[in-house]
């Protein structure tokens, strides 16, 4: 995964999750649940990284793509990376402070 990539699908990830913080459907996600961010936040970084994909549609079902185990294994650097630049454009573009 090339440089621009890696940040741009972790620029899209921290504001999204900001957007679900703000959503009311969605309470038990909001500013104050750290942990929770974090996990969500991990297991997204886990999608982008490991090529972990979903696709269809309501009328022909949904399929969920897994790679094989030496994709799985080569992508658990890029979840690093993922989760850092992450953390990076949440503390510097993101972060409400008080």
């Amino acid at each position: 995964m090339d440089a621009i990539t890696q940040v741009s699908s972790a620029a899209v990830i921290v504001y999204a999750l900001e957007w679900l913080k703000r959503t009311p459907a969605l309470s038990w996600i909001t500013v104050d649940t750290s942990v929770l961010n974090r996990v969500v936040a991990a297991l997204a970084a886990a999608g982008v990284a490991l090529g972990i994909t979903i696709s269809g549609d309501s009328a022909s079902g949904w399929t969920i793509a897994i790679p094989s185990l030496t994709g799985l294994l080569a992508g658990l650097w890029v979840w690093v990376q993922q989760v850092l630049l992450q953390q990076i454009i949440y503390d510097g573009a993101a972060r409400r402070t008080p």
